[in-house]
């Protein structure tokens, strides 16, 4: 069943908070991955992304109105999302790609602290759920700075080295009591998901 980009709800106000996460020069990162989430949802991202064209309005004026209505309620959610606004800009897409411009710099050094994070955290005086879930945050935020996988047949390779290497991670920052279950995990070939070790 295909569904309708210009159909909207009675939920799908323009006052409609998307994400509660504002933007920021420090988070366009997470901000843009929480909207596309959210956008995504509601079945509205293709009116960033550009897979919902404006019509022509020669040849299509009533799907003209009908899309202008929607690309409006878009860019309403996203600016309901930001500390100062960009209001003149007429379609979804070019706010989306003028906030991308004006507010994603380099990643460097961002992932150069998460991945120092990761490599310095022990479980300490945690327990392990909290340790595991600490340990969650940090690579699933490494995680999302990577570029997207190709469909192609190194991509199954590629997953199952990050897999290893969060693995690796987790193991490291264990509390030594652990050390004889570890011991046990480093000698399974190959290494299993940190999900199943993790209920041992």
């Amino acid at each position: 069943m295909t569904i309708d980009p210009y159909n909207l709800s009675l939920a799908d106000q323009p006052g409609l908070i998307l994400v509660t996460q504002q933007l920021s020069e420090d988070n366009y990162h997470s901000w843009s991955r929480a909207i596309r989430k959210a956008l995504n949802a509601k079945r509205k991202l293709g009116f960033i992304t550009g897979s919902v064209p404006q019509p022509d309005p020669t040849t299509e004026p009533e799907k003209l109105e009908n899309w202008q209505c929607v690309n409006d309620v878009v860019s309403t959610w996203i600016l309901n999302s930001l500390a100062t606004s960009l209001v003149y800009t007429n379609s979804a897409a070019k706010l989306w790609n003028d906030l991308k411009d004006r507010f994603q710099h380099g990643n460097g050094p961002h992932v150069f602290e998460l991945k120092r994070d990761l490599m310095n955290l022990c479980q300490g005086t945690m327990t392990i759920s909290q340790y595991f879930t600490k340990i969650k945050v940090l690579w699933e935020e490494l995680n999302s700075y990577r570029p997207v996988q190709c469909n192609c047949g190194d991509a199954r390779a590629m997953q199952e080295f990050l897999q290893a290497k969060y693995v690796h991670y987790f193991l490291m920052g264990l509390d030594e009591s652990y050390s004889q279950i570890r011991g046990q995990i480093l000698l399974m070939e190959p290494l299993p998901a940190i999900n199943k070790f993790y209920l041992w």
